[in-house]
């Protein structure tokens, strides 16, 4: 009887092991520049089909959206939930890369801690997900005039960087064309006052920076060591206005230029495709081809 439990036992042990270890393995073997895609183009897709749907159209790695509305809302997500996409992710061949928040900084005190603790839920599911390897969260700023929240970015990255820290998850600011925060100069003057902590880093979106007369590979260049997570998505003008489209198909952006800077400055990340709600609202929108073209327009550049 004893040695049928400690046969039982042993197995279930080797079970475990066998599936930690082929995470680990995996892990392992993407140490490169990854290309993903964001279920932020996916809200109306459950986890459940969304994640193997990017693993089999070909990505490497995966971003979860957490705003509230998605199905990946760390409020939605229950214990068993949370095994289910961390199994998700392993069987799908994908690595986990980063959670995508929207926190805007407030100097309302009651909003302030409010933000807080989504980030805090955010860090938790972060390490809950990615074990020793938890996936960045990145965040927009929020709009208003650059010289009037200066300080105010300051004091509220300063206390989101220790919070950081402690939870050992890189928190990733992205500049956005229409945020008070709209350039990576901006992004690194933050990342200055804060001694440039190695938990405060930088998203690179060049669909933020076209049509505003900037050299988009100097740019990168520039930033590139503070860097951890690039976005990418289509930009163009149209009836001179801007709008936004799927990653590499209106030939707007020179990726290879792009991703020839990646390499040669070894980065390690993500190339993540992200899904505007320019395209994702319009009626008749498929996010599952939306997926594979993404896919198939970009893979080119990472061969």
């Amino acid at each position: 009887m004893m040695r049928g439990i400690h046969r039982r036992g042993f197995l279930a042990g080797l079970a475990t092991s066998m599936v930690i270890g082929k995470a680990i393995a995996y892990q392992t073997r993407v140490k490169r520049i990854t290309l993903g895609f964001s279920n932020y183009g996916m809200k109306a897709i459950p986890y459940k089909d969304a994640i193997p749907h990017v693993g089999k159209a070909g990505f490497d790695s995966m971003e979860l959206c957490l705003l509230p509305g998605w199905p990946t809302d760390p409020k939605k997500l229950g214990a068993q939930d949370r095994k289910d996409i961390s199994a998700l992710i392993v069987d799908s061949k994908l690595k986990l890369t980063a959670l995508m928040e929207n926190l805007a900084p407030s100097p309302m005190p009651d909003v302030g801690r409010s933000l807080q603790e989504r980030l805090e839920q955010a860090f938790v599911l972060s390490n809950e997900l990615g074990g020793k390897n938890p996936p960045l969260v990145q965040t927009v700023l929020g709009s208003g005039a650059w010289e009037k929240v200066q300080s105010l970015y300051v004091d509220t990255l300063g206390k989101w960087t220790e919070m950081a820290a402690k939870s050992r998850v890189v928190l990733a600011i992205k500049p956005h064309r229409s945020g008070a925060m709209s350039l990576p100069s901006q992004a690194i003057w933050l990342m200055g006052q804060l001694k440039n902590s190695p938990w405060l880093k930088m998203v690179y979106d060049p669909s933020h920076l076209m049509f505003r007369e900037l050299d988009l590979v100097k740019l990168l260049k520039d930033s590139l060591p503070h860097v951890a997570h690039v976005a990418i998505k289509d930009a163009a003008k149209r009836d001179g206005k801007i709008v936004f489209d799927l990653a590499g198909s209106t030939n707007s952006i020179d990726y290879g230029a792009l991703v020839k800077v990646l390499k040669e400055g070894d980065y390690q990340g993500d190339v993540n495709c992200e899904v505007s709600s320019m395209v994702s609202e319009k009626p008749g929108y498929d996010p599952l081809k939306s997926a594979q073209i993404c896919q198939a327009n970009m893979r080119k550049f990472f061969e």
